[in-house]
């Protein structure tokens, strides 16, 4: 059998430890690892000069402000950096322009990405101010919901403690809740106390 590629002179993680070894590549997956002698054919041969070859790295965090805010960061600039950085998946916040809490807003920015991004791309939801919108949203293809309780970023009330409860119960264990458990009436106010005392050192902002 001939596959696609094999990379040698590596290393790589297995069994426990780091190990030198090659790995062959068939239709974009792997499909052996081990040392030179066992592998297949390849229609190309790479060596990568004994450098550590990792599994693609996964960031969660990322804020890819395709559409009122590209001018910040776009689905290109962001996963061309990613990609450059060895992350082969990131997950966009939904604080955008417009906000991304509706299976409509979802799909579209879905679609935007898939013209003009180098990597896999995942999505966070903000909570529509009608929960019932909530299923939609997760069938459209949300990852996860985001929260912000600092400041109202998307349609839910934060203030209203029974909305929010509904809408953590209507999401139940579907999909993960992430949340930004900022106090902004708690921040201001610490925030004015230190100003006050003339504070600039790095301890006042931490």
């Amino acid at each position: 059998m001939t596959v696609d590629l094999v990379l040698e002179n590596l290393k790589a993680y297995m069994g426990g430890s780091v190990e030198e070894c090659c790995i062959a590549i068939e239709d974009g997956r792997i499909f052996k690892l081990g040392k030179e002698t066992q592998m297949p054919k390849a229609e190309t041969v790479l060596n990568l000069g004994g450098l550590l070859v990792l599994p693609g790295l996964i960031d969660v965090h990322v804020h890819l402000r395709d559409e009122g805010k590209a001018y910040k960061e776009d689905f290109y600039t962001g996963t061309a950096a990613a990609a450059a950085g060895g992350f082969t998946t990131v997950l966009d916040m939904p604080n955008n322009s417009p906000v991304t809490m509706s299976a409509e807003t979802l799909k579209r920015r879905m679609e935007t990405a898939k013209a003009k991004a180098f990597v896999n791309v995942g999505f966070y939801s903000e909570f529509p101010s009608e929960t019932r919108e909530i299923e939609a949203i997760i069938k459209a293809g949300a990852l996860a919901f985001k929260l912000y309780l600092g400041e109202q970023v998307g349609g839910l009330n934060i203030d209203n403690d029974k909305a929010l409860e509904e809408a953590f119960k209507t999401v139940k264990s579907k999909v993960p809740i992430a949340v930004h458990a900022e106090d902004k009436k708690m921040l201001k106010k610490v925030e004015g106390r230190l100003k006050r005392e003339g504070r600039g050192d790095i301890d006042a902002f931490l």
